[in-house]
């Protein structure tokens, strides 16, 4: 009898160790996903703030957004200096995708996160398409006019139309990070 009491008081306090480690795993991946999150907003940030004002004041009025067309002047655009940005780390979220806890976020934190994510690497991605592109259009070549400009446009404002998206959706995610990690260090 002795031993049964002793097997199933081991089970139980098996089961509550597990759960309290994947608890205290769990708190930990979220805060170095917040912790990424905010050095890809702090670079984000001084990336936009370096954009000249009109097109400073057109992303805050809305004219860039995720699901729209966006547009700018060719004139301004070509005001700009080419960009080829350095990569955004992903190392957190990947990690944290990758450790299966992903599925316990609600949904609507993990789809804002999700397409925050999608969208670094779609600047990582032309950044460094940005680079060929670049290395294209400094030499002579046999492509049309048109196509040069269009790739000259885009070597000055692709990845930085992306990183303006960005400015605004970031914000409202590690808000809800942090309020789900305070929320989480009230009920211990």
């Amino acid at each position: 009898m002795g031993a049964t009491v002793g097997s199933i008081l081991t089970l139980i306090t098996t089961i509550v160790w597990d759960n309290h480690k994947n608890k205290k795993k769990y708190e930990s991946l979220l805060k170095l996903l917040l912790s990424e999150l905010k050095e890809n907003q702090k670079r984000v940030n001084s990336v936009v703030e370096k954009l000249p004002k009109n097109i400073r004041d057109g992303i805050k009025n809305g004219v860039l957004d995720l699901n729209e067309k966006i547009f700018f002047p060719e004139a301004e655009i070509n005001k700009l200096g080419w960009t080829f940005p350095k990569p955004y780390t992903v190392d957190a979220w990947k990690t944290f995708i990758l450790s299966g806890y992903a599925a316990q976020l609600e949904s609507e934190l993990f789809q804002k996160l999700y397409k925050i994510y999608d969208s670094i690497d779609s600047i990582n991605f032309l950044s460094n398409l940005s680079v060929s592109l670049f290395q294209i259009i400094s030499q002579p070549n046999k492509l049309d006019s048109e196509t040069n400009k269009n790739f000259d446009q885009f070597c000055r404002f692709g990845t930085l139309s992306l990183q303006a998206i960005l400015f605004g959706n970031i914000d409202a995610a590690k808000k809800e990070l942090e309020a789900k990690l305070k929320l989480g260090e009230k009920t211990r």
